[in-house]
């Protein structure tokens, strides 16, 4: 279990990870306006996953001084289980 809270923090650790996942090549603007997360939360939010080696961080080819966001095959693994637990609460969600 204390492996699962090290990557529940920072608060939106998942949310971004999903989206990253979702939309390879993510700007942080992107990021930010998709998530609803701070620009703030989102940096250390970003430093984090890149840090677990979940993400990569990579110069975009069209503007090079723009940052862009992929998931490492680890980060799409846990991405995917992610995506499978919020159908699951989803469908719970609607029986209620």
């Amino acid at each position: 279990m204390e492996d699962i809270a090290r990557l529940e923090k920072p608060k939106g650790t998942f949310r971004t990870l999903a989206h990253i996942n979702e939309k390879s090549n993510s700007r942080i603007s992107d990021i930010i306006r998709d998530t609803g997360l701070s620009s703030r939360t989102i940096y250390i939010v970003l430093r984090r996953l890149i840090e677990l080696g979940l993400i990569t961080q990579e110069l975009s080819e069209e503007f090079p001084s723009i940052k862009c966001y992929k998931p490492t095959e680890e980060g799409r693994r846990i991405a995917d289980h992610i995506e499978e637990i919020r159908k699951i609460v989803v469908k719970v969600g609607k029986k209620r």
